[in-house]
């Protein structure tokens, strides 16, 4: 009877495992919604592979999407499967005067094009290098961009979200690669500025 006890208990111990652990990363921001910065890889669960920023190859193909919630941008490329991280900075969700206009300066929420790059004098609303990447929106030209800002780093490091007059502002390096994968695209490049979850499945876990 004891030998028998025994080895049913040897047997129960097989089943015993240790669950496996798993992160996700958070942005802290000034915003006061409780969205966190989905930034799970999802290389384990789909064909798509996160590299760095630094890392990343420019290629016909490339397209810009921005979550806005929580300052993330993502560089992609539906061919090759590869795509990077990033953060930025959009606009402010508040009523302002700029450029003799008065608007709501959160960035709209829409699919656009890059169609042109303008080199613009203002070295700090524009940052080191001038680079503005216009956005069309359905081909016709509007007031909204991409580019870079003096104090961009600075106010990312300080976990902002929301600093724009409504264009999408990113750090001076990530523009370079930006500029990059313009001109290796054919056509427009596009760009997607969002708060719907679902436009960024493909690499995050929801």
């Amino acid at each position: 009877m004891r030998s028998k006890c025994w080895l049913v208990a040897s047997v129960m111990t097989i089943f015993i495992y240790a669950a496996p652990v798993t992160h996700s990363q958070e942005l802290n921001t000034t915003n006061t919604s409780s969205a966190t910065t989905p930034a799970i890889n999802m290389e384990n669960y789909s064909p798509w592979q996160r590299v760095e920023i630094s890392d990343y190859i420019s290629q016909e193909g490339d397209y810009l999407t921005v979550y806005i919630p929580t300052g993330t941008a993502y560089l992609a490329n539906d061919t090759t499967k590869i795509y990077a991280q990033f953060p930025i900075l959009s606009g402010q969700p508040r009523n302002v005067h700029y450029i003799g206009r008065y608007y709501f300066a959160a960035t709209p929420e829409q699919e656009w094009e890059v169609k042109s790059m303008d080199t613009k004098k203002d070295r700090v609303t524009f940052g080191k290098t001038g680079r503005f990447f216009r956005l069309y929106e359905d081909g016709n030209s509007t007031p909204y961009g991409i580019h870079g800002y003096k104090y961009a780093a600075k106010l990312i490091e300080g976990g902002k979200i929301y600093a724009s007059m409504g264009c999408v502002i990113v750090p001076e390096e990530v523009l370079d690669i930006i500029d990059a994968s313009f001109k290796a695209d054919v056509k427009d490049m596009k760009v997607i500025t969002t708060s719907d979850i679902q436009k960024i499945s493909n690499f995050i876990v929801i």
